[in-house]
């Protein structure tokens, strides 16, 4: 079992330091002339990225709920501005602590550690195009880490990972510029591009 994950563009709304609202579209220009194998399928966790997934890779996609970023609850489409200084620090070191009607670091973790432990019993690759944060959780997952480790690992925006399972997870690749990657090596043969 081998995963390629993508990194999603961040949503627009981040970059302005506001929580994601649900159904948000994410910037896919930046996406022009990168390329993704034709032979794999392709998972995703939220409806609004399926359509454009599908359009970009010609390959059709199937949304698994489980693989979505985080639920940011009554938080979404706040500035981080806004929140008071208690709530942020909270969130921000604090892996069991959730917005209001949101979920904590600590239950996504679980949630893709489900997902994590079905999925490794697959035999062919798959490539996961989700939110960087999911990415992140995977491979820190992976590594035998769980939602506390959260800070020892960024994940680039556009940038593809690769972890692998025979008989435990490993991690093949993290973080790799989709500009920098090197398909035959990862993917295989040309033909499967």
């Amino acid at each position: 079992m081998r995963l390629f994950c993508f990194a999603l563009p961040p949503y627009p709304s981040v970059k302005r330091s506001v929580f994601p609202e649900s159904g948000e579209q994410r910037n896919t220009e930046c996406l022009e002339g990168s390329f993704w194998p034709k032979s794999l399928p392709i998972l995703t966790g939220c409806n609004s990225d399926a359509a454009w997934l599908e359009a970009h890779s010609e390959c059709p996609v199937t949304v698994d709920e489980r693989l979505r970023g985080h639920n940011y609850g009554d938080w979404c489409g706040q500035s981080l501005k806004t929140l008071s200084p208690e709530s942020l620090a909270q969130w921000m070191m604090d892996p069991d602590f959730s917005p209001p009607a949101g979920e904590s670091r600590t239950r996504m973790y679980a949630r893709l550690a489900g997902w994590l432990s079905d999925i490794r019993e697959v035999q062919n690759p798959v490539i996961l195009g989700v939110d960087a944060e999911v990415v992140r959780a995977l491979t820190l997952l992976a590594m035998g880490l769980n939602a506390e480790a959260v800070e020892k690992l960024d994940i680039l925006p556009q940038s593809w990972s690769v972890l692998s399972f025979y008989r435990t997870w490993r991690v093949q690749a993290v973080s790799v510029p989709n500009n920098r990657i090197t398909f035959e090596v990862i993917f295989g043969s040309e033909n499967d591009r």
